[in-house]
């Protein structure tokens, strides 16, 4: 059974230290989260490389929209996204971090597209054609809330950049 030390709805800024800096060293040095979508009560979940802001308020992806995990987005915009450290050994149950992210995925236009565009390169160079491709969609998604498991069963839940008072 899990136990939540920090309420649902506390702010990035309110959890411990240690546990934030886990959680800014697991955005920093993942490449690669699953992303998960869902439509007409059928899930689906693909490897999404990924760029977050600053505050983690939002989340930026680039897909081409001819893709199934836009068309769900399309119909369904809630999604999530799972980023963890695991090195798929035994002890991994003990020592590793994930971060469930939950948020609305939505396409973007104009300057934002260009602004989110040119932060995901600079964090992916390689994706360089993809990313810059005239069907590929970048998408961002409004993080709502971030669970964050650690060290097994410590689960916390966070709302990052809100004010919730």
């Amino acid at each position: 059974m899990t136990e939540e030390r920090v309420a649902d709805g506390q702010r990035l800024v309110d959890i411990e230290a240690e546990l934030r800096d886990r959680l800014m060293k697991l955005v920093e040095n993942q490449l690669v989260g699953v992303l998960s979508t869902t439509s007409e009560g059928e899930p689906y979940s693909c490897l999404v490389s990924f760029w977050f802001t600053e505050n983690l308020e939002n989340l930026v992806f680039a897909t081409k929209r001819a893709r199934l995990k836009y068309r769900k987005m399309m119909q369904n915009p809630n999604v999530s996204l799972i980023i963890d450290d695991r090195k798929n050994r035994p002890d991994d149950f003990q020592r590793v971090i994930s971060a469930t992210v939950m948020g609305t995925a939505r396409d973007t236009e104009g300057e934002l597209r260009k602004r989110y565009m040119e932060a995901l390169l600079e964090r992916h160079p390689y994706l360089s054609e993809f990313v810059r491709a005239p069907d590929t969609a970048i998408i961002e998604v409004s993080v709502k809330r971030i669970y964050i498991v650690a060290d097994f069963e410590d689960v916390t839940t966070v709302t990052p950049g809100r004010d919730n008072s």
